[in-house]
């Protein structure tokens, strides 16, 4: 499959990752079709990266391709590229690879559920004024817009950036991964080695419990 990826450091601490597929608009081939049982677990597995997921959204992300960039951390869309939820159109759920549950959480039940039933298309005006993506650029500077996002981050404390994507992550994926208790203490486990006296969140000592630690993370 390392035809289909590209992948380049542009600077210290960013990775790029391309599908390669220009002639197919980078749409999934056979050969990804024939691991459909790794692609359930593709949220959890972009869940579990230690580090922020930028989505530079170019042309039609339908099907597998939106679901791709809703579990990115921060998407930015280009102008021309729009979003389709079409496995509906096809006789196949709408619920696949996690949109059922991604995209509710970003837009509201409503409003997902009007998307995923029609299988219509979302442009880049609309993702943006729904709150699916942060902002639309011109094509020809999305990467570029992506790129200085990403930079940004980089330039942050790595311990920082992780320990703000972290909890925030946990506390909003309740529902896919766990218990609130167990994220708590999955939070409580990962401070105290680290700080094992005081650690400030907000400008209050470290939370112990699972009340303190949900409005530490909430506030």
């Amino acid at each position: 499959m390392s035809d289909l990826i590209q992948t380049e450091r542009p600077w210290p601490g960013v990775l790029l990752v391309r599908l390669n597929r220009p002639d197919a608009l980078d749409a999934m081939n056979t050969a990804g079709l024939r691991v459909q049982q790794h692609i359930a677990s593709l949220v959890e597995t972009f869940r579990g990266v230690r580090a922020p997921v930028i989505a530079a959204v170019n042309g039609a992300a339908a099907g597998g391709g939106m679901a791709l960039a809703l579990m990115a951390d921060i998407r930015i869309m280009a102008h021309t590229a729009a979003l389709h939820a079409s496995f509906i159109n096809r006789g196949l759920s709408n619920c696949d690879i996690g949109v059922s549950w991604l995209l509710p959480r970003m837009i509201g039940f409503s409003r997902a559920a009007q998307i995923l039933l029609t299988g219509r298309s979302v442009d880049a005006d609309e993702a943006q004024r729904i709150g699916i993506v942060s902002s639309v650029e011109p094509a020809d500077r999305l990467l570029d817009a992506a790129l200085n996002t990403a930079e940004v981050i980089a330039g942050n404390s790595p311990f920082g950036v992780w320990m703000t994507e972290e909890p925030t992550e946990m506390v909003e994926d309740v529902a896919l991964v766990g218990p609130a208790d167990k994220i708590c203490e999955d939070i409580v486990n990962r401070w105290k080695p680290t700080c094992p006296t005081t650690l400030i969140l907000g400008g209050r000592p470290r939370p112990e419990s699972r009340e303190q630690i949900l409005e530490a993370v909430r506030s």
